[in-house]
């Protein structure tokens, strides 16, 4: 379907009640804000649950029959959650990660609380000599971003009781706690803080980012368009009719999974002329081993939209984005620069939005990062941050806590801003 040929939106949406422009901030109302303070229904008893720390290949083996029905009662639901990432994560990472996962079961064997963690090297010179703590598919390559906790609802204070359980079993097996892109918007994310807080030393959130989220209410493009600035549509549209008139442009999208392995070396190829694969980590043999896989899962179940850019029969740019319900992440893309005069990037975002209404979709998150760019687009944000703490019963946490003090106190010295180890 063509940019020129929009059906109305479906009406429905799984958003939030509340998101708030003014503020830039984008707020879920599904659970209370104070989660300290959540408890389950009062039936007369406390809720019934054992609790296990599972281990390895073996304890996700265990929950791998239960996850997606467990996710989809969840509060947070992000495609970096789904089953297929999570596997196909440890079919690429299991032999540099440890999993530890923390399960509480029912009296009934229902799964209705799940902390997924993680422990390996990080990703700097430095922090690949420690033992870092992540959620489970956080860390190597292949970057997630909208990890979180899951749980049924009525079972947060169950959550609470977990996490603990699981930190205290597992504190002699890390150095370092890294929670990177933790969604400010997220029930459980005062949990998180809390109980690094709670388990480690000095717990802090580093690193806040903003990422664009463009609301769709409109019903077609062209009523999209119209809320943009008067340059945003006079470029786009002279862009887009030279594009087709000059170059014969035409956008593919993947939808049959036998053309996966064409439309995702096509991203790859592209993404790699504008960045080595030093720069990103996208471009690492096992993260494009991990999204071929992904795509050819994903392609017939309309989970990924993968669109590529063709200029008189060449690739010139590609869009890759996941979808959960009715919200798309906006995960990756590349083009080819020698048509930057046309601003490629732009044209081909332009359709990932006008299929994105076509499909129904409320929100796409743009993900941080190139906030410039980003910022033509919508003036919509919600925040995010990464949670760290080092472990005090680690030697070499606290040797990681000195040298980061140092580096701290040269920034303020030197000039080129601080480095991060």
């Amino acid at each position: 379907m063509r940019i020129d040929s929009i059906l109305p939106l479906a009406q429905r949406s799984i958003l939030p009640a509340e998101m708030k422009s003014g503020s830039h901030s984008f707020q879920s109302t599904t659970l209370s804000e104070n989660l300290p303070t959540l408890t389950p229904p009062h039936t007369g008893h406390p809720l019934r649950v054992r609790m296990e720390v599972l281990r390895g290949g073996e304890g996700l083996a265990k929950l791998a029959p239960h996850w997606e029905g467990l996710l989809d009662q969840s509060a947070v639901r992000t495609p970096f959650m789904r089953w297929d990432w999570t596997e196909l994560w440890w079919q690429h990472f299991e032999s540099d990660y440890h999993a530890v996962f923390g399960a509480a079961w029912a009296a009934d064997g229902r799964l209705v609380a799940l902390v997924p963690l993680a422990i390996g090297p990080g990703q700097t010179p430095v922090r690949r000599r420690l033992r870092v703590l992540s959620f489970f598919a956080g860390l190597g390559e292949v970057v997630a971003e909208g990890l979180d906790f899951m749980v049924v609802p009525g079972h947060e204070e169950t959550l609470i009781r977990l996490i603990d359980h699981v930190l205290e079993e597992i504190r002699s097996e890390w150095d370092l706690a890294h929670f990177g892109y933790a969604d400010e918007t997220s029930p459980f994310h005062k949990l998180l803080s809390d109980a690094l807080a709670k388990h480690g030393l000095n717990a802090e959130a580093r690193n806040h980012q903003e990422s664009p989220l463009i609301r769709l209410d409109e019903v077609s493009w062209e009523d999209y368009l119209m809320h943009r600035t008067a340059n945003f549509r006079k470029k786009f549209r002279r862009n887009w009719t030279a594009a087709k008139r000059d170059h014969q442009m035409i956008i593919r999208q993947l939808e049959v999974a036998a053309d996966a392995p064409w439309f995702v070396d096509q991203l790859h190829r592209l993404h790699g002329l504008r960045w080595t694969a030093e720069e990103s980590l996208f471009l690492q043999p096992r993260a494009k081993s991990f999204h071929k896989a992904l795509a050819l899962r994903w392609a017939q179940q309309g989970r990924v939209v993968l669109l590529v850019m063709e200029f008189n029969g060449q690739p010139v740019a590609a869009n890759y984005a996941f979808v959960e319900g009715d919200q798309m992440w906006d995960y990756q893309g590349g083009w080819d620069v020698q048509h930057i005069e046309l601003s490629p990037a732009k044209l081909i975002n332009a359709e990932n939005v006008s299929r994105a209404i076509e499909r129904g979709i409320k929100v796409i998150d743009m993900l941080p990062g190139d906030l410039e760019y980003k910022s033509k687009w919508t003036q919509l944000f919600r925040k995010v941050v990464d949670f760290e703490a080092v472990n005090a019963h680690s030697v070499r946490a606290r040797v990681f806590q000195s040298i980061r003090a140092v580096k701290k106190s040269l920034s303020k010295l030197l000039p080129g801003g601080q480095a991060q180890p």
